[in-house]
């Protein structure tokens, strides 16, 4: 389960035989498990002392959660605040003691496809800014970023070609030469080469 910085159930994940167990215990989307409203559980423990943690049957504070174990985890967004947690949630009988590094684990893996997200957000808003045709490309030569004035001056104006191949992009022959110096992944400086796009041929610098 995931849940929000204020205790709200966002997504409930579960085997199709506990939905009704779940709606009986109030484990659903909407539902707002503070403290204040459930006493000790794993949802208001996460956020009150943000590290994970293991709440067993009797630790909990309402009496029909005592046939549970719940293991939860905190989330950290990339400028460290706390967003919310992951919660797995257990029968009592069913518990297994690497519930929790379960659930340490779902949560970091949020954690850093967030850092990615935001590192993502940061090169193309430095990409766009730059006054010179900028493209960017991963190693399987898809193209992750181009700014405005690349689009221009090679007449993808029109286009949206952020994760095709630049293969797909420039496919004609007298394209070889440029493409194969992509593909030899090499730092180059100040090499000139010759690029045919919808533009027409032109010299360019890379």
């Amino acid at each position: 389960s995931l849940f929000d910085r204020n205790g709200y159930i966002l997504q409930v994940m579960h085997n199709d035989r506990y939905g009704d167990l779940n709606r009986q215990y109030k484990w659903y989307p909407g539902v707002l498990w503070s403290e204040e409203y459930g006493g000790s559980n794993v949802v208001a423990s996460v956020l009150k002392q943000k590290k994970p943690l293991q709440i067993i049957g009797p630790q909990h504070y309402l009496q029909w959660c005592h046939i549970v174990t719940a293991s939860g985890a905190p989330i950290i967004d990339p400028e460290g605040a706390l967003i919310g947690g992951i919660a797995i949630v257990t029968l009592l009988s069913g518990t297994h003691p690497h519930t929790l590094g379960m659930a340490i684990s779902a949560a970091k893996a949020i954690e850093n496809e967030m850092r990615v997200q935001n590192a993502y957000s940061l090169q193309k808003a430095i990409i766009t800014s730059i006054p010179e045709a900028l493209i960017a490309i991963n190693v399987e030569g898809r193209v992750t970023t181009i700014n405005k004035r690349a689009q221009k001056m090679f007449g993808l104006d029109d286009q949206d070609v952020t994760g095709q191949l630049l293969r797909d992009i420039y496919p004609d022959e007298e394209n070889l030469s440029f493409l194969n110096m992509i593909d030899r992944q090499e730092s180059l400086i100040d090499v000139e080469v010759r690029i045919l796009s919808p533009k027409g041929t032109g010299d360019y610098t890379l």
